[in-house]
């Protein structure tokens, strides 16, 4: 993985000397989740609804396909629901996706696009809250690799496969699909996991598209 994210990267460095670029801001709400084991058991986790928000770049390879690397924040997370308590957990993450597309459509005018790559995101931190008979408690997240001290590795690295819809004058509208492939339970084997799953729909805009829609 760390090895097509590097050659991804080497892409964008050689095309963007000669490559069309546009950038702009992107935000959407997301259904995120945390799935795994706990002793074999899978843990009942639901997902729980949220939100993402950053930027991305637009880097033309040729009329049809484009690298679209971005930074988001992201508040990632999950929920559970018992008889008598319940529960939620939520993490600060900032993410960079690395995808590479292709458009159809004619240039300059609307075109709709397919993207697929890896994504590298930093955990920086969260919260734990349960309530159990109408009392309500929190505790911070710890991030980190031991397994005795901490609840959540810092890296995650996973991929992502997402649709777009942009109209010629750059305005989109995005949907997207991500599945870590990271086991975050520090120390954790395939009986004691925990992998991110998100899913969302965005909105945003290219500054850098003309009127007719070409960069």
């Amino acid at each position: 993985m760390k090895k097509v994210i590097f050659s991804m990267m080497c892409l964008m460095a050689a095309a963007s000397g000669r490559a069309q670029v546009s950038f702009g801001p992107e935000a959407g709400v997301i259904f995120t989740n945390y799935t795994g084991k706990t002793n074999g058991a899978t843990e009942p986790t639901k997902a729980m609804v949220s939100f993402r928000v950053g930027g991305v770049a637009d880097i033309g390879l040729s009329e049809r396909f484009f690298f679209q690397p971005g930074l988001l924040y992201v508040l990632n997370g999950f929920k559970v629901d018992y008889v008598v308590s319940s529960g939620s957990c939520k993490v600060h993450t900032l993410e960079l996706p690395l995808n590479i597309g292709c458009k159809f459509g004619k240039p300059g005018g609307d075109r709709f696009s397919i993207g697929v790559g890896p994504y590298l995101a930093f955990n920086m931190g969260g919260t734990l809250k349960q309530t159990s008979y109408g009392t309500s408690e929190s505790m911070s997240i710890k991030i980190g690799n031991d397994a005795n001290t901490d609840n959540l590795k810092r890296t995650d690295v996973g991929l992502g496969i997402n649709v777009a819809y942009q109209l010629s004058y750059g305005l989109f509208i995005r949907g997207h699909f991500q599945q870590g492939i990271t086991n975050l339970e520090p120390g954790g084997d395939s009986n004691n996991s925990t992998f991110s799953t998100n899913s969302g729909i965005s909105f945003g805009y290219l500054f850098g598209v003309n009127k007719k829609g070409k960069k």
